[in-house]
């Protein structure tokens, strides 16, 4: 709702991103068995930190805006790396969810179901996970798009609806198998950096 909330960091404050990230999961933990049971909608990743004002507009009390172009007090299209928007480039159909401003278009997995946004205002699609298998694999572009080792800031955002808020369900995750990788949890919202 574009209101500040504390997030929870478990584990070693990172200076850098793994030199090899891996796969950017959304819905899943990649090597964990607790995916995410809900909706998915909007989700983008910036390489800065949006200021509360930026954060507000791109809010918009609940209408997603075109994070490509500058609106009000949004003027970090720039510094977007990427854009999923679930669906509304892709008619609602298929197993891909293209990105919107990088080349780092989604395979969905075990067939996560496109649902109509209600009401349909800018979006008109989010990806509706089970909780039991299905994600979106993005691939290891977001870490290509960033670099080796990068030391700089993020902003990660999402529009979601949770079907349920129990035990530890993935968001996000960015799987680097034996290397570090980050995590986006519920039910407690934390940032989890593992090795």
């Amino acid at each position: 709702n574009g209101v500040s909330t504390s997030l929870t960091f478990v584990g070693a404050v990172p200076t850098a991103l793994s030199a090899s990230i891996g796969d950017l999961w959304i819905g899943d933990g990649a090597k964990y068995n607790e995916p995410f049971k809900g909706s998915i909608d909007e989700f983008s990743i910036w390489d800065v930190t949006l200021d509360a004002d930026a954060v507000t507009a791109v809010y918009n009390s609940g209408q997603p805006i075109d994070l490509s172009v500058e609106k009000g007090n949004y003027d970090n299209e720039g510094d977007l790396v990427s854009w999923w928007r679930m669906g509304d480039n892709d008619s609602g159909a298929g197993t891909t969810v293209t990105d919107n401003e990088g080349s780092n278009d989604g395979t969905l997995v075990n067939t996560p179901t496109f649902v109509v946004d209600t009401p349909p205002n800018y979006s008109n699609y989010a990806l509706d996970f089970n909780g039991t298998d299905e994600y979106g694999d993005c691939g290891t572009g977001i870490g290509d798009a960033l670099g080796d080792n990068y030391a700089g800031s993020l902003t990660v955002s999402m529009w979601f609806k949770a079907d349920v808020i129990q035990a530890q369900r993935w968001w996000v995750d960015t799987d680097g198998c034996i290397h570090r990788h980050y995590e986006l949890a519920s039910p407690s919202l934390r940032l989890r950096n593992r090795q």
